[in-house]
């Protein structure tokens, strides 16, 4: 140990080092062996998200933006990329402005069924089902932003982002 080091401080033998140091040979790994894992998050991420959707709509927003972080945060950690809160918020913003008109007439229809007695249960369902699909677009879209490091255009993560709601039969 060098002379001024704190041997408190030092970092864990198992832990990897954090993402400013290391190794440049890294940027040129395979990153497709940390998918299975990205996988299980993303997973975990659909389910609290549909879960939430018991709640009213937009009642419900605060808890699946909270949701929708942490899965991002997790996929990042996971594929080793450093992404502060201001990333987080920048990378959310990217992705529900272009869709935000579809979600929130998606979203006041089912607060509407479910406030005004029509049918809490197909309100529940309309929500819970809504909050799933955009978790898994942004949980994917996350997935190929931490894949390519970072080096995504915006409008290619936004397409990427419509192109999974596509699939869902969401948007246009």
């Amino acid at each position: 140990m060098s002379e001024g080091q704190n041997p408190s401080l030092d970092q864990d033998a198992n832990m990897p080092p954090p993402p400013e140091i290391l190794d440049p040979m890294e940027a040129l790994e395979d990153l497709s062996k940390y998918d299975p894992q990205a996988d299980l998050i993303i997973g975990a991420g659909v389910v609290a998200a549909a879960g939430i959707g018991w709640l009213p709509a937009f009642i419900d927003t605060g808890w699946l933006v909270a949701s929708n972080s942490g899965m991002i945060s997790a996929l990042a950690l996971n594929y080793k990329y450093k992404f502060t809160g201001d990333n987080l918020r920048g990378f959310l913003f990217r992705l529900i402005e272009d869709s935000g008109i579809t979600f929130a007439s998606v979203k006041a229809l089912s607060a509407v069924i479910q406030l005004t007695g029509i049918g809490f249960l197909p309100g529940v369902a309309i929500n819970g089902t809504m909050n799933a699909a955009l978790t898994l677009a942004i949980g994917k879209a996350a997935q190929h932003f931490f894949k390519k490091r970072g080096d995504v255009p915006d409008d290619e993560l936004t397409d990427f982002f419509k192109k999974t709601l596509r699939t869902m039969g969401i948007g246009t």
